[in-house]
């Protein structure tokens, strides 16, 4: 069985062997056809994002590209298969038939192969050098556009691109993915990593109205862009208490994705 460090450290090591031309980062297409993975792309209804199968002696890789699957997302499951056929026990249990299941990707799954095929997606797209390359710029100081800047570089989608930016930029930070009217997961970086578990605001109607992300609920911003404006951590998080010395003024930034929602990003005010 490997550690999640070592899942790391070979997904990153892949993506240097699998390169494509359009984007930076592994290609996981690439990777299908160096490692003689057979690819078939089909709607398949939602009823899956991807999988993995073994027949005859061969590995099959199915992806379905119903409309509701975003360029970026069908990108980010291929890359989560090309986990599983990687991942030593993963590729075992594939080929004796203890692990056929159909893929749900988006680190929204409770089971640890697929948290660890999330894992190595995420970074066979977006190694942590070429990551730290991409947003030299920012530096500590990176925001909302620097999600859209990694989303273009790597091919990935907004998601997945803000995951990997809190969790491989540095400073604090915290993200919000919204399904809906309501929170469906938070994620912290930095020091603001403890204080993703237990969160004050759960639906749009405990937003402050003039809040960032409740005008762009109100006035969703066309896909790609975001809204601005400033709120307190304590606002979001239960584990620091309002005007408390813990409590720091955050700039927020309300990100859209169009018909797929919203995204909230907390950051320290410069």
């Amino acid at each position: 069985m490997r550690t999640i460090e070592s899942i790391i450290d070979m997904a990153e090591a892949l993506s240097e062997i699998h390169r494509g031309e359009e984007f930076k980062g592994g290609d996981p297409y690439i990777a299908f056809q160096d490692c003689k993975i057979r690819c078939v792309e089909h709607e398949f209804g939602d009823s899956f994002d991807g999988m993995l199968r073994y027949r005859r002696r061969r590995f099959y890789v199915f992806l379905d590209t119903s409309p509701t699957r975003t360029p970026g997302r069908q990108r980010f499951t291929a890359a989560h298969e090309f986990g599983h056929f990687s991942i030593e026990h993963h590729n075992e249990g594939v080929r004796n038939g203890t692990m056929v299941h159909a893929s749900v990707t988006g680190f929204v799954s409770k089971q640890s192969h697929e948290r660890e095929a999330d894992t190595f997606a995420a970074h066979f797209l977006m190694p942590t050098t070429e990551l730290l390359r991409c947003c030299r710029n920012a530096k500590q100081y990176w925001s909302a556009q620097e999600i859209f800047n990694v989303s273009s570089t790597f091919g990935t989608s907004l998601v997945s691109s803000a995951r990997r930016c809190v969790q491989g930029l540095p400073g604090d930070s915290l993200l919000i993915v919204w399904r809906g009217q309501n929170v469906h997961w938070t994620i912290g970086g930095g020091d603001w990593e403890r204080n993703a578990g237990v969160w004050r605001v759960k639906s749009t109607a405990e937003l402050i109205p003039e809040s960032a992300t409740a005008q762009a609920f109100s006035r969703p911003p066309p896909a790609g862009q975001f809204t601005q404006g400033t709120s307190t951590l304590a606002y979001w998080t239960r584990m620091i208490s309002p005007a408390s010395y813990h409590d720091k003024i955050v700039a927020e930034y309300a990100i859209s994705r169009g018909s797929y929602g919203l995204l909230t990003l907390l950051r320290p005010v410069d």
